[in-house]
């Protein structure tokens, strides 16, 4: 009787060791097609990062407006323009880009938008671009600041 258990157990073990391999093939693909369709430009990529920045700094300047008691110091201050609390990105544009070696320069234009107004500023802002080595990988990191 136990050679039975033995059997058939052996015999549920390959059957779903066959199933799993069969069902992690298109899942595996699936995700290196993710990896490949999410590639980006350079210029899209310093949009992104730029858009992350100014976003980070309308959060802090609207949590310090609703709740006076929890003060956040921002270290640079990157609007020329005096916002609202409620004020949004909505539009951000790359003007002009120069690249000095490992360092780019840009100027953008931005469109925020109150709930009754909508201002149009110009920023600078410079993306310190180095690369890392980490456990034998490289990888290229950036940094924003705004001028």
């Amino acid at each position: 009787m136990r050679k039975w258990y033995y059997i058939l157990s052996l015999m549920l073990l390959w059957s779903c060791a066959n199933n799993t391999s069969k069902e992690m093939a298109p899942a595996i693909e699936a995700e290196a097609d993710l990896v490949e369709g999410s590639i980006m430009t350079t210029e899209d990529a310093y949009l992104q990062l730029a858009k992350q920045r100014i976003q980070d700094q309308l959060d802090r300047a609207r949590l310090e407006a609703q709740h006076p008691d929890f003060s956040v110091k921002l270290k640079e201050r990157i609007f020329t323009e005096t916002l609202s609390a409620d004020a949004s990105l909505e539009e951000l544009q790359i003007i002009s880009q120069e690249t000095v070696a490992d360092t780019t320069f840009l100027v953008l234009k931005a469109v925020f938008k109150d709930a009754t107004i909508r201002t149009t500023d110009t920023l600078n802002a410079k993306i310190i671009s180095k690369t890392v080595a980490l456990d034998g990988e490289v990888f290229r990191t950036s940094s924003i600041v705004f001028e």
